[in-house]
């Protein structure tokens, strides 16, 4: 138990080395030191096992609570853009009658705002400004042909809704 084996060895030719196997005692005060120091690491390293495991525990609970409120974030703002753009977007309900033969009745979701008449090549050809959610416009100066309807509300805009003039 107090007999401990040592082995040098050396690269250089020049040493004499005698190999023959020796004994070495060791003092029972520097065995019970050395016992005491391997104690005291041995319970170190647990300790050290101890903490990680709980660190450890700890950043799995950081991670999947971090998984949870970033999912209930990304959540909670697609609901709010989905509800907003749902509330928020003006839109053309309908137009009516379609074809016309230049008197359109225009249903919108907005009080307020205007509405665009465009010509299929994209030009504006009349703006006209809505007071309420039902609104009767007169195109008759406007020749035969397909015309889109836009409606503006602080800056958004619906989207074109086709109609028909036929006279």
């Amino acid at each position: 138990d107090t007999i401990r084996e040592v082995e040098l060895s050396f690269d250089i030719p020049s040493i004499y080395l005698n190999t023959e196997p020796s004994q070495l005692e060791i003092p029972n005060e520097v065995i019970e030191r050395l016992k005491k120091q391997e104690e005291l690491y041995r319970q170190q390293q647990e300790k050290l096992n101890a903490e990680n495991v709980e660190a450890e525990t700890q950043q799995t609970y950081l991670l999947y609570g971090g998984i949870v409120i970033l999912s209930l974030l990304v959540t909670g703002s697609i609901l709010y853009k989905f509800k907003r753009k749902k509330q928020d977007t003006p839109s053309i309900v309908r137009v009516f009658p379609n074809p016309s033969n230049g008197i359109i009745n225009i249903e919108t979701t907005s009080k307020y705002g205007s509405i665009q008449i465009f010509n299929l090549n994209g030009q504006v050809q009349k703006t006209i400004p809505i007071q309420d959610i039902q609104t009767q416009i007169d195109l008759v100066d406007l020749t035969n042909g397909n015309y889109f309807a836009q409606l503006s509300c602080d800056g958004i805009k619906s989207k074109g809704v086709q109609f028909i003039i036929s006279k």
